[in-house]
């Protein structure tokens, strides 16, 4: 496999550097796994109004970056034989839909290619008996060693996750009341209190770092496992990360899209991946703010998190695409 050189992830770090430097992020984490070992974690710019310094310790919410964290566990309960990708969500989860009604038909794989428009935490919590951040925090972040990662602080955590600002002061960021004038920043507001950041919302609310993402694509990247630790078989990973739906406009995001179960897939010019990117990547991104993926065909993580919301996606997609396209690039020699 191709591997980073030293001069490598130097042109990479003057590049993220630069974004940093004309104001792309406020702060920012970028990290990337090669066959397994983690060769970049880097980290700048600040992480709130106080003016500390981000470092790759730093929390930050991740928004829908941690869909692919709840999608895993629910594909490890397939793997368990609790359910089925074809089942209907109704046969675990009863009050869902009233039977003959079109709703009832939704089916698991509907809800994991975003095509059923439904969350499935509740899925999780029925097959496993478990809340889903109980069971995701067990069964997925302890065994990787995502020390730093959680779906929503926990009571007993300190609120150190760095603050949320779209294009307004970071101080005006902190209160949902100030009549902002960016759309980016009434969601950094919102998601800068201390009852979001508390709550359990596993498509929108986890806390972490890219360190953290990052070894979280290496792992499915790899086949599933990593460092003696398997979350998925590597028949599961590939059933996960195959393209199951595509849409020429997201109902979201307003462009085109590609889905695998629990993720996106790649291929698509000028996205998140990078131009150069290939379908059999993967990952997701989280509201204008972060992005993760993995490259089987490198065997490469790669996660961008920041602080900084931008309010279009394609403002979003060109800052983590060009960091995309200069790993890959750096890779292919």
């Amino acid at each position: 496999m191709p591997q980073l050189g030293a001069s490598d992830i130097e042109q990479l770090r003057a590049q993220f550097e630069r974004q940093l430097d004309v104001g792309l992020h406020h702060g920012a984490q970028l990290a990337v796994y090669v066959d397994g070992d983690l060769v970049v974690d880097f980290a700048g710019g600040s992480t709130g109004p106080d003016g500390d310094g981000t470092t790759p310790e730093t929390r930050h919410m991740l928004f829908s970056c941690t869909k692919p964290f709840a999608g895993v566990g629910l594909h490890q309960l397939v793997k368990q034989g609790k359910l089925d990708y074809d089942d209907r969500v109704v046969e675990h989860w009863p009050e869902f839909a009233d039977d003959g009604t079109q709703k009832a038909s939704i089916t698991v794989r509907q809800v994991l290619s975003h095509t059923a428009g439904i969350p499935f935490g509740e899925l999780i919590r029925r097959c496993s008996g478990q809340p889903v951040e109980d069971y995701v925090a067990e069964n997925v972040f302890e065994p990787l060693g995502m020390d730093d990662t959680g779906i929503g602080l926990r009571d007993d955590e300190p609120d150190d996750v760095a603050t949320l600002t779209g294009h307004e002061a970071f101080d005006r960021c902190h209160d949902v009341d100030e009549g902002l004038e960016d759309p980016a920043a009434e969601y950094a507001a919102a998601f800068n209190q201390a009852a979001m950041r508390r709550a359990v919302i596993p498509a929108a609310n986890g806390v972490g770092t890219a360190r953290d993402m990052a070894r979280f694509y290496a792992c499915l990247a790899n086949g599933g496992s990593l460092d003696g630790t398997e979350l998925l078989t590597e028949a599961t990973v590939d059933e996960a990360t195959t393209t199951h739906a595509e849409t020429e406009s997201d109902g979201t995001l307003s462009r085109p899209a590609r889905y695998g179960l629990g993720v996106w897939t790649g291929g698509l010019a000028a996205d998140m991946f990078g131009a150069a990117s290939k379908e059999r990547m993967f990952g997701h991104a989280g509201l204008g703010s972060s992005f993760g993926w993995g490259d089987p065909e490198l065997n490469v993580g790669f996660a961008l998190v920041t602080n900084g919301i931008r309010e279009e996606s394609f403002e979003h997609a060109a800052r983590v695409g060009q960091l995309s396209d200069a790993v890959r690039l750096l890779l292919q020699g």
